[in-house]
């Protein structure tokens, strides 16, 4: 066999080529789809359509859309994301927070007039008279019950009497409301059949699929831009768990179930869902032993041996490149050793 002097540039080029490998391999078991719409999504991409042609006809018949699902599943995300890739003018309302005045106007004393009372007009959503607009009503069903009933006008007609004023908003296309399903763990009420006959209703679930497209193609991989080596590599590591994990077969989050027998064992106890998940994955440093460790303080505990199971044989994304340090490095100790004895080490190396 010829044999091919290297000089140690080059066995030290072979190493690098090996750790660029590493992290290229992660990457390329990343899905590549540029983008992958769930349920939710979809339901917004009907309304919105429905909501456009609407407009443009000059129909006054408005429809709505009514997300149900449990805290954690990622209601609030998808729709701020949905309005920021179809150019929609999002006002976004904490309907719990809400009170009359913000819909009704504040009343204030008439200086003009002493003894007497002028209500004065609210620009609280005065936002909505953008173009391309949308109203979120996140919490919907913990809003004082004074407040639904001036919210339901403005869903139902596009208007709103505020002060003295009857206020249009032609530019309001719909609105999407979320709420927690009736629920001893939540503090809501019920919306009665008047209420919900005025949306159309999408029961939202957990989509591990859905969440892993969003985790990696929208949420990691814009933060390697701007990274150091250090945190291109937490973030690498971070991309790999969630990808290992959220297309194995036998994760699954929490149900209703599990999380109604955790509020009786423990009030306190963090439960598995989207937000939870992502959490972890961002209070570790992306490797498998420092997200177990997060795992026991951000999610469901017994569910830790699913995760145990499913990266039972999991490599961190820096093994492979660690490897081929090694070998560099053993390398360099035979280097030494023939050295000492004034061998020629590369003319040695049968390459």
């Amino acid at each position: 066999m010829k044999i091919k002097k290297l000089n140690e540039d080059t066995l030290e080029q072979a190493v690098k080529r090996d750790a660029q490998q590493a992290a290229s391999e992660i990457k390329n078991d990343v899905p590549v789809d540029a983008h992958k719409k769930g349920s939710v999504e979809k339901a917004l991409d009907r309304i919105y359509k429905t909501a456009k042609r609407a407009q443009k006809s000059g129909t006054k018949e408005f429809q709505n859309l009514l997300l149900i699902g449990r805290a954690g599943v990622g209601k609030t995300a998808i729709v701020k994301r949905w309005a920021k890739d179809n150019g929609v003018n999002l006002v976004d309302k904490d309907a719990k927070t809400m009170d009359p005045s913000d819909l009704g106007g504040i009343v204030f004393a008439d200086m003009e007039h002493p003894g007497q009372a002028t209500k004065l007009r609210s620009n609280e959503l005065d936002a909505l008279q953008a173009p391309n607009s949308v109203l979120f009503l996140d919490e919907y069903n913990r809003a004082p019950s004074d407040v639904r009933g001036s919210l339901l006008t403005l869903i139902n007609d596009h208007e709103l009497v505020s002060g003295k004023e009857k206020i249009e908003f032609p530019n309001l296309l719909f609105t999407v409301a979320a709420i927690n399903p009736p629920n001893p763990n939540y503090n809501t009420d019920e919306l009665d059949a008047a209420e919900r006959s005025r949306f159309y209703q999408e029961y939202v679930e957990a989509e591990p699929d859905v969440l892993l497209d969003f985790l990696v193609n929208r949420h990691f991989k814009p933060q390697l831009k701007d990274a150091d080596e250090e945190e291109a590599k937490e973030i690498e590591g971070r991309i790999k768990l969630a990808t290992t994990l959220l297309t194995n077969r036998e994760f699954a989050f929490d149900t209703e179930e599990d999380e109604n027998r955790l509020s009786e064992e423990d009030p306190n106890a963090p439960i598995l869902n989207p937000r939870s998940f992502t959490k972890a994955l961002e209070m570790s440093d992306g490797t498998k032993k420092d997200f177990l460790d997060v795992w026991n303080h951000m999610c469901n505990r017994d569910k830790k041996s699913m995760v145990e199971r499913i990266l039972a044989n999991y490599q961190d994304i820096d093994d492979k490149a660690n490897d081929a340090l090694k070998r560099y490095k053993g390398g360099e100790e035979v280097k030494s050793a023939f050295q000492s004895t004034g061998e020629d080490f590369w003319g040695k190396l049968d390459l």
